[in-house]
């Protein structure tokens, strides 16, 4: 189709409405305002986007943080709940040795309580033991009196004269006595 010097048509001799020609004034055309909404609505919307982006990548960053933290403590509780195994293992091990030695322990109750005991079979002594044994409670006997008499004096029943002439006496006897242990003892080698 041919077109006349304006550029239109031949049968169009103005510019169509909306072309951006002013023909009142011979100026250049005006930008059509759909243009800068469609602008401002493509920036907006890439402002938002990127605003979506950071908030995503923030909280993908925290998200991935939480999941090395939980990794991690998965890790030791599984650590955790092994070593409780092997702990509830040895005590169920200890709990079936200590049923095993109770259970000996009642045979040999029961096996005792059936034979008759027999103390002087129980302590057989040799005659060297038979004499520890004797002057030991000898010894004991002499303790006992010295502590009484030390009590009577106290007490004023009897008098300091009366105590300190058995005291003396006393004393060499349980003096006497103690190196008789020790002898004793040593013969019998419980030194």
């Amino acid at each position: 189709m041919p077109y006349n010097n304006y550029g239109y048509p031949p049968n169009v001799t103005s510019p169509p409405p909306n072309v951006g020609y002013n023909s009142n004034n011979n100026s250049l055309p005006r930008p059509d305002p759909k243009v800068n909404i469609l602008k401002d609505v493509r920036d907006k919307v890439n402002k938002d986007v990127e605003v979506i982006i950071k908030e995503l990548n923030d909280n993908l960053e925290n998200l991935l943080e939480d999941n090395k933290k939980l990794l991690e403590n998965e890790k030791k509780i599984t650590n955790s709940i092994a070593l409780f195994e092997q702990e509830s293992l040895r005590i169920k091990n200890n709990v079936q040795v200590f049923e095993n030695k109770n259970k000996e322990i009642e045979q040999k109750v029961e096996e005792l309580s059936k034979t008759e005991i027999v103390p002087d079979e129980i302590l057989i002594l040799t005659p060297l033991m038979n004499q520890l044994v004797e002057v030991v409670a000898e010894e004991s006997t002499i303790e006992d009196m010295i502590f009484y008499l030390g009590k009577a004096l106290t007490s004023e029943q009897i008098d300091l004269t009366y105590y300190l002439k058995h005291i003396r006496a006393l004393s060499r006897e349980q003096f006497l006595k103690k190196v008789l242990i020790k002898k004793i003892r040593a013969q019998a080698q419980l030194v």
